[in-house]
């Protein structure tokens, strides 16, 4: 956020104004396929609210849920079509309903509160996923967590609980929603997780949530690749893994990669998405977004794997960096990371860019392939896959003009066009100087870009690093 939050709020819509962007929240968002908001309690609450209307003070929980739901909903009618003057609209208009919602967020941390206020940060969390909101979902995600534990969502109730078998069920959904998102947040950003796995006693879920369009499949794919994902987190980026051997960290990396490939071998046919090989199966509530994400988790928990060996700044952090079995490591890394990053490209043509697009599709997964291709193509720029991936890196750039248009000019992000003319450049020259030349010696080219000693925190940002010394080629 760049601005303090009004201090007006926005009045409720009229109520055919509300039903409609409650219609577009439970049948158009990802939101709701994950289980978030049961449709006929909402709807019956909404009329309710309507015929009789409660001051913000009477439910907090309920001021700020239905807000929250006019944010998403509007951000979604207001946006169809694309283009600059759909999403500033929808930006505008949907921002002053989340305003409300988070001006009562002390109250929901702070005041007596039952899960619904749990409920509401978390629905405020995935708000700010999109990408005309500010990147909140962190700290949103955090409280929402914290909330969550400490009305001991993380453990099985006790037998002489007076919990219904109702209230059991969402908050056992809750509890692996947040668990699946914590870890999707950790990994993509470098930041520790907020849930261990140590401290969750709970089953998971054994059937979807009542009243919501999700579907148990779905969830629990997720569930079991964000486990995987905090044992990437907790096994080769902790502090201890700082002082194991090459070997050790070569055997667990050989380990986790075999259990991705697992994962994605167990997916169902309706989760993948489909090719000329693969034929389309419909699925009532699985969508396109649904195939992207499963498809992104797969590659982009490989090339974050693979990255303790291939990238550069994570070199220093190994012990006998110049071993025989450093060397293979790092090239067999360095080819799945690459082959990763080209699946994340053009698994990325066909989505609609609005004011709801994730973040994580518009700009995590694709500027993660851009950055791993141009290091693949300064690693070796004669290789004869280097002109190809130069193009995909071109590809993404077109991804953010697109963007730069959608939003009208407010997300103009250069860094991507930046790179792929930095890496056309570097393999035109190193083909027109020395076409004959062995990869292997253009590897000391990474050593200028990232002398011994560099080192990154996770979620430090990967273009300012590469802006900064790009001039050196």
């Amino acid at each position: 956020m760049t601005r303090p939050l009004s201090i007006e709020r926005q009045p409720d819509p009229d109520y055919e104004t509300a039903m409609l962007w409650a219609t577009a929240y439970f049948e158009e968002s990802i939101e709701h396929t994950l289980g978030l908001v049961p449709r006929q309690a909402f709807e019956c609450r909404l009329q309710q609210h309507y015929s009789q209307s409660e001051p913000v003070g009477a439910d907090f929980a309920w001021y700020s849920l239905r807000n929250t739901v006019f944010a998403i909903g509007s951000r979604l009618v207001l946006g169809r079509g694309g283009g600059p003057v759909n999403y500033a609209t929808a930006q505008r208009q949907s921002w002053l309903y989340f305003e409300n919602a988070l001006a009562v967020h002390t109250n929901l941390v702070y005041m007596p509160s039952n899960i619904s206020a749990i409920e509401c940060i978390l629905l405020m969390a995935f708000y700010c996923e999109g990408i005309s909101a500010p990147s909140l979902e962190y700290m949103l995600l955090s409280t929402a967590i914290r909330l969550a534990f400490s009305k001991r969502l993380h453990l099985q109730p006790p037998s002489q609980c007076s919990l219904s078998e109702s209230e059991k069920a969402t908050r056992n959904w809750l509890l692996w929603v947040m668990y699946l998102y914590d870890k999707h947040i950790a990994y993509r950003s470098g930041r520790p997780s907020m849930i261990r796995d140590d401290d969750i006693n709970v089953a998971l879920p054994t059937a979807p949530r009542h009243d919501t369009h999700t579907d148990l499949g779905l969830l629990l794919a997720s569930v079991r690749h964000a486990q995987i994902s905090y044992a990437i987190e907790r096994e080769l980026f902790g502090t201890k893994s700082r002082v194991r051997s090459i070997e050790e960290i070569s055997k667990t990396v050989k380990k986790l990669d075999a259990d991705l490939r697992a994962w994605y071998a167990d997916l169902r046919q309706e989760y993948l998405l489909y090719t000329p090989n693969r034929p389309k199966v419909l699925h009532p509530r699985i969508s396109h977004i649904h195939f992207l994400f499963l498809q992104h988790c797969f590659h982009g928990a490989l090339c974050v794997l693979h990255s303790v060996f291939a990238q550069p700044w994570r070199e220093s952090q190994l012990q006998q960096r110049q071993s025989a079995e450093y060397a293979k490591q790092a090239q067999e890394s360095a080819s799945i990371i690459a082959e990763a990053s080209r699946a994340i490209v053009l698994d990325s043509q066909r989505f609609a860019i609005d004011a709801s697009t994730p973040a994580w599709l518009m700009f995590y997964f694709p500027v993660l392939a851009a950055t791993n291709l141009f290091l693949n193509i300064v690693r070796s720029p004669t290789n004869p896959r280097a002109q190809s991936d130069v193009t995909l890196i071109e590809i993404v750039a077109g991804m953010f003009a697109r963007l730069d248009y959608a939003s009208g000019g407010q997300l103009n992000i250069s860094f991507p066009r930046e790179v792929a003319e930095h890496a056309r450049n570097l393999a035109f020259k190193c083909r027109e100087w020395n076409p004959d030349a062995d990869s292997r010696q253009w590897t000391s080219e990474l050593d200028k870009l990232f002398p011994s000693g560099t080192e990154m925190s996770g979620d430090y940002e990967v273009s300012e690093i590469l802006t900064d010394r790009l001039n050196i080629l």
